[in-house]
């Protein structure tokens, strides 16, 4: 949109800063009002059961009437939480939609700048609660926000207990108890990045596993129930959880927290000692008070165990602390309430909390939970309570957004809003802490009743990371602050690497090559190499044949970012080599004969692979032939090589002989009889009566008396 000088102080305009601040400031949006709490510093009373006259039921089991919502697939709805998405109200609840585990996260939405007050669901209400998947007719089903178990499979059988927040990076993450072998086996997992309702290509990894005595229950792992919030204020993560479960008999489950900087690796864990009767919760930090605040599922008779539990607040001055010191116990919505709807009469479980953030909901406290009745089995409902002690004017501070993403050398704006309360019109005038060396941030206006922009400006100086910054207001005697996170990334970094001239070569033995690479930044690169190379320092040893891959990385520092990752290829032909053969004398058939000693190649190496060609004259089994018919035998050896040398073969020829007429068995004495039908005479050969030798031939000649017709024959 355009903007004219109308729209900005003329005291600004006329700021002595650079240009590019003179803009942001001139043009810095508005921020609508956030979350805001209640006034009293000592106690945040509200009236008993007030709950009752603002509680509605939304989504309902499917398997019995009940709800604006239940469609078929919609089955043991529980344990809601919510968040506040950009501008926009996200409500997630473990059901059962199918088809990959017992029980899954699906999530549910309001439209955009719509108030947690909303009754309605959609498609009655086009205004209401949206659930994904939902249709306007009604038919639509649930739709898992992951349907897909870790491979670990340690979250097959449900993710259950699910808890939605937004990190300092932006991101939204949904925390979930997963488990396999029981329903005493619990771990809790995360979904890194979900984006409207839906999980984004990262498979579930484990954030938290049972490690301390007090998280086991028989044996077995058991911590779920969990609440996860980030806390710009404190720059880390806050859980609490349910150490232990309360089918244990008797019950032995407790209320637990721990903390972490980075949602993944917890520390600092800690069981609160709760009495057994106290189940789960939700907490939220109210800055105004400087308290936390934590509704809780409690059981009025102190017994414990089943699901008869009522909504209680309490409060504390800091996280982590023991039961003694969460005080100022108040019932906002009892089961017992003989005037109770019957979809929650029989217990109230999982409460999620956060205050209104629209204009008038500074006071109110919502709270969403899952409910027992005796209508229907299973309900998602919703209650709100308004304090009553917030008579003295006070004001809050929120900031437009809980975190900015700038990179060293640019700048940008975060307005802050004050937030009247109790009819507040003073002044409040304003200062930032936190601010990194080499940043710098500029407040305009530095006083207003209204609210001020932040000009942030951030240089090639400050290294990367995240940097929480505490805007302080103070009007007369009082003063409130906000917390968001400055996220600097690292400056851009290039690697430079000289390429292979030639990159095509033959191997030689000893070849090397000194590499020539730098990164932009200056920093030391490191070398690794693929292939058959070596790397030493900055040389590269050839080693083989094959494509040698160099690559050259920069991991980064403080200022700047890792460097994409540069490689160079260096193609090794491998050497030449042949397969020689030495002359092969002529084979008979029914023989054998083995090539291995026939065989040499020029390269030295031996081991071969033996292909016959002709088997109707000649088989084989390695180098071992067999000649089973005349006729010429091809064999092709081949040397497949190394990574100095290439593959080679070559074809053998064997002639193949026949076998000679072997003689058979001694005839002993033999008669030899002729009979001719004229006068003649008769020889027979051998002249002796023993035969010489074998093989050897008998025969009788006949020479007739009268030849003219006849010559001699032999038979």
């Amino acid at each position: 949109m355009m903007l004219s000088k109308k729209a900005c102080p003329a005291r600004l305009l006329s700021h002595p800063l650079p240009i590019w601040l003179r803009i942001a400031a001139t043009c810095a949006i508005a921020a609508s009002a956030s979350a805001q709490v209640p006034t009293d510093l000592t106690s945040a009373r509200f009236a008993p059961n007030c709950g009752a006259a603002n509680v509605t039921q939304l989504f309902a089991d499917a398997k019995l009437a009940g709800g604006q919502y239940g469609v078929n697939n919609l089955q043991d709805v529980s344990d809601p939480d919510i968040a506040l998405i950009g501008n926009q109200w996200w409500l997630i609840f473990a059901s059962n939609p199918g088809p990959s585990r017992g029980l899954e996260p699906v999530a549910a939405y309001l439209p955009p700048g719509a108030s947690l007050s909303t009754t309605g669901v959609f498609p009655a209400d086009p205004n209401g609660w949206h659930l994904v998947g939902a249709k306007a007719d009604g038919t639509g089903k649930g739709v898992a926000i992951s349907g897909t178990p870790s491979p670990a499979g340690w979250d097959t059988i449900a993710a259950e207990t699910p808890s939605i927040e937004v990190g300092p990076d932006g991101k939204v993450g949904v925390y979930y108890a997963g488990h396999n072998l029981g329903q005493t086996n619990f771990e809790i997992g995360l979904m890194p990045n979900v984006v409207n309702g839906v999980a984004q290509g990262n498979d579930p990894v484990p954030a938290m596993v049972a490690t301390q005595p007090w998280e086991f229950a028989n044996d077995l792992g058991a911590i779920l129930e969990q609440s996860v919030r980030w806390m710009p204020e404190l720059n880390k993560y806050i859980m609490y959880y349910t150490a232990r479960a309360w089918w244990d008999v008797p019950p032995d489950n407790d209320i637990a927290y721990a903390e972490s900087t980075d949602g993944i690796t917890w520390t600092n864990r800690q069981h609160l000692g709760f009495p057994v009767s106290y189940y789960n919760q939700d907490f939220v930090y109210n800055p105004q008070r400087n308290r936390y605040e934590m509704v809780i599922a409690n059981d009025p008779t102190g017994a414990g165990g089943g699901n008869g539990r009522n909504l209680v607040w309490r409060d504390a001055a800091t996280p982590g602390t023991q039961f003694s010191d969460w005080q100022n116990e108040v019932t906002l919505l009892d089961r017992n309430d003989p005037n109770a709807a019957t979809w929650y009469n029989q217990g109230l479980l999982s409460p999620a909390i956060k205050y209104g953030n629209l204009p008038g909901e500074e006071n109110r406290i919502y709270v969403f939970f899952h409910a027992y009745g005796s209508s229907n089995p299973m309900s998602i409902g919703r209650f709100y309570c308004d304090a009553t002690n917030v008579s003295t004017p006070a004001f809050t501070l929120t900031s437009a957004a809980p975190f900015l993403n700038l990179a060293p050398g640019n700048g940008t704006t975060m307005p802050i809003t004050v937030n009247p309360i109790a009819g507040f019109t003073g002044t409040v005038n304003f200062s930032i802490s936190g601010v990194p060396a080499g940043a710098s941030a500029v407040t305009l206006p530095s006083s207003s009743t209204t609210g001020a922009t932040f000009v942030i400006y951030v240089s090639s100086a400050v290294q990367a990371g995240r940097y929480p910054l505490t805007v302080t207001g103070t009007s007369g005697s009082l003063t409130q602050s906000t917390t968001f996170t400055l996220n600097v990334s690292g400056q851009d970094q290039t690697i430079a690497i000289q390429p292979f001239a030639p990159n095509n070569i033959t191997y030689t033995p000893g070849l090397t090559y000194n590499i020539n690479a730098s990164a932009s930044s200056g920093l030391p690169v490191t070398l690794s190499v693929g292939g058959n190379g070596t790397i030493n320092g900055n040389v590269l040893t050839v080693t083989g044949g094959g494509d040698i891959i160099v690559a050259a990385n920069q991991a980064g520092n403080g200022t700047y970012n890792p460097a994409p990752q540069a490689t160079a290829t260096l193609v090794v032909a491998p050497q030449v080599q042949t397969v020689n053969v030495a002359p092969i004398p002529a084979q008979t058939v029914g023989g054998t004969l083995d090539l291995s000693p026939y065989v040499t190649t020029s390269s030295g190496l031996t081991g071969y692979t033996w292909v016959g060609q002709t088997p109707a004259v000649c088989t084989n089994n390695g180098s071992a032939v067999t000649f089973v018919s005349p006729g010429t035998c091809i064999i092709i050896a081949i040397q497949f090589g190394n990574q100095y040398y290439g593959p080679a073969g070559a074809g053998i020829t064997i002639t193949v002989n026949p076998a000679p007429i072997a003689a058979g068995p001694p005839l002993g004495a033999v008669q030899l009889h002729a009979t001719v039908s004229t006068a003649g005479t008769f020889v027979h050969s051998p002249s002796s009566s023993t035969v010489p030798g074998v093989p050897s031939t008998l025969a009788v000649r006949v020479t007739p008396a009268n030849t003219t017709k006849v010559t001699s024959t032999t038979v």
